[in-house]
């Protein structure tokens, strides 16, 4: 009998705690609106984000919907153009890579001559070239591209092609002994 007591005892308790507790406010907690990121001089930094699906996007590289672009970057040169340099394209040949000009990021790019680890051959012992990376010095008269190389004996190292020329269409192998 003491525990058919108890039991109810808890169970009205229990009912009154609920009741209560329902004809109170819910206190829920708000988020607070992110504060957009800033740059060093205190503008906003923008996230760039698709604007669209891949699938729906404008290609502006490459030649089919089925050529495979890949890895590669963007640069404009000093007379205003843009270049995308990567693995892919043009056949997809993996010793060199593919290189497309345009003259704005609206509008398809042109194939030009590949980008060779030998200036305008690949060099013998070249199996793979990938993950490109390129930027000027301050005055933009020679634009430096790191990448990624592989030997046909997969040894892996990262090389550095340079451009003096205005147009970008000329990387030739960096001489490290012209460091300063």
């Amino acid at each position: 009998m003491r525990i058919i007591k108890t039991t109810l005892i808890l169970l009205v308790v229990m009912v009154v705690v609920s009741i209560v507790g329902c004809l109170e406010e819910p206190k829920i907690a708000k988020t607070p609106e992110p504060t957009p990121p800033q740059g060093k001089d205190g503008d906003e930094m923008y996230v760039p984000q698709l604007s669209t699906t891949w699938y729906d996007a404008k290609k502006i590289v490459g030649v089919s919907d089925t050529e495979f672009i890949s890895d590669f970057l963007l640069i404009q040169d000093v007379i205003g153009r843009w270049h995308c340099i990567g693995i892919g394209g043009q056949g997809h040949i993996q010793d060199s890579f593919f290189h497309a000009v345009g003259d704005n990021l609206l509008e398809s790019f042109t194939y030009v001559d590949r980008v060779y680890s030998d200036g305008d051959k690949s060099l013998p012992e070249t199996d793979w070239m990938w993950a490109p990376f390129a930027i000027y010095t301050k005055d933009k008269k020679q634009a430096y591209m790191y990448y990624h190389h592989q030997t046909k004996s997969k040894q892996s190292q990262m090389r550095m092609l340079v451009s003096t020329d205005d147009k970008l269409d000329k990387w030739v192998p960096f001489n490290h002994e012209d460091l300063e």
